[in-house]
Order: structure tokens, then C-alpha cells, then sequence
């Protein structure tokens, strides 16, 4: 059994509902409580609420869904710019290991003499080829990343 038993998979769940929580989009009923946390003076009751922070939250609720569709987009804008800039770096990558590889190739195949010619190819296999399949995986995982 694994340690700590059911408590880490609780933990681990609380975890995502508190994530997602703050994903979504802020409500009059989650301003209102950390209002109430900050100035806990607007517990009082206010017009037709029943706390004073309810009746702020109401009055915050319209600017603060803009701040937050504004930093959702910015954060999203953010990430696919890192992520083509990180694309953009490993094509550069691979073009030049695929033109190493080739120009191993072409060497090779000019020196006539076939044991030497293998020897190269075998040895290009061996040190230059690693290195560009490499970079072709971590190219493709990135390509995933973005689905």
C-alpha cells in the first residue's frame, strides 16, 4: 500500500478543487468571503445583503472580471509566444544537425575507398546521429505539448 494511504489521494483532490477553483472566473460569493478575510469590519449588515462585503463585492464584481479575462488572456498569449519561440529554437536545432548529417554523408561517400567510407558512417552513426534524433523527440514532445 502506498504511504499515508487514502489521506494523499484526499490531498491530492483537494488540491486540484482548490486549482480549479481558482481558474474559474470571480463570483459576488468569492469576493465577498475574502473581503470579509481582509477587513473582517465588513461582516456588518448593509442594504438588502446581508453583509456589508457582499454589497462591495457586488459593486467589484464587473471590474474584476475584466482584471481577471485580461490576465487570462495575457497568460495564454504569454505561453503560445514561449512556446513558438521554444518551437522555433529546437527547428533551428535540427536543420543544423540534419545538415551535419549530411554533409558527414556526402564526405563519406567521397572518400572511394569503401572500408574508410563505412568506417565514417559508422562512426557518424555513433556520435552525430544520436544527437539529431534526440532533438527530433524533444521537437515532437513540444509539437504535443501544444494539443
Amino acid at each position: 500500500a502506498p504511504a499515508g494511504g487514502g489521506k494523499a489521494g484526499k490531498g491530492t483532490e483537494a488540491q486540484q478543487k482548490e486549482a480549479s477553483s481558482r481558474l474559474r472566473a470571480p463570483t459576488v460569493e468569492k469576493i465577498a468571503e475574502q473581503l470579509g478575510q481582509w477587513y473582517p469590519e465588513l461582516g456588518e449588515p448593509a442594504g438588502e445583503s446581508d453583509l456589508l462585503a457582499e454589497e462591495v463585492a457586488g459593486e467589484l464584481l464587473s471590474h474584476a472580471v475584466l482584471e481577471y479575462e485580461a490576465a487570462l488572456s495575457a497568460a495564454f498569449t504569454a505561453g503560445a509566444d514561449d512556446r513558438r519561440r521554444r518551437r522555433d529554437q529546437f527547428a533551428k536545432l535540427l536543420e543544423a544537425s540534419a545538415a551535419r548529417l549530411h554533409l558527414f554523408a556526402k564526405g563519406a561517400a567521397q572518400l572511394g575507398n569503401e572500408d574508410a567510407s563505412s568506417a565514417v558512417q559508422r562512426h557518424v552513426l555513433r556520435t552525430v546521429a544520436p544527437e539529431a534524433v534526440d532533438l527530433l523527440l524533444q521537437y515532437e514532445e513540444l509539437q504535443l505539448e501544444e494539443v
